[in-house]
């Protein structure tokens, strides 16, 4: 999938789960879904790694991972660590050299 439809199709699934742009200061995302990519270098980037995003896109259900698997509440140790799916996928994207692409995996 082009990058383009990769960002289009993500915007619209965090849209639909209640990602409010104008909110966040995202005026321009409304260009980027209609295909104009001149915005200064990489304005997408501030869009998908923003947690108003993350947290529409991914959702805010909880998720217990150690070392990036997930176990269940009856596993918890001292060393397991309790975050949001949002903030465990936003994680994961930023060590990602193709943001876009780790997205394209949720569609």
């Amino acid at each position: 999938m082009k990058n383009e439809t990769i960002l289009k199709k993500s915007i619209e699934k965090a849209v639909k789960n209640g990602f409010d742009y104008d909110y966040g200061g995202f005026r321009g995302v409304e260009e980027l879904v209609n295909g104009n990519w001149d915005f200064p270098g990489g304005f997408y980037y501030s869009v998908i790694f923003s947690h108003s995003f993350a947290k529409a896109f991914w959702g805010e259900e909880w998720e217990i991972t150690n070392a990036g698997y997930p176990f269940s509440f009856k596993s918890i140790g001292k060393y397991f660590k309790k975050m949001k799916f949002w903030q465990y996928h936003l994680q994961q994207m930023v060590l990602e050299p193709k943001p876009l692409k780790y997205l394209e995996r949720y569609l």
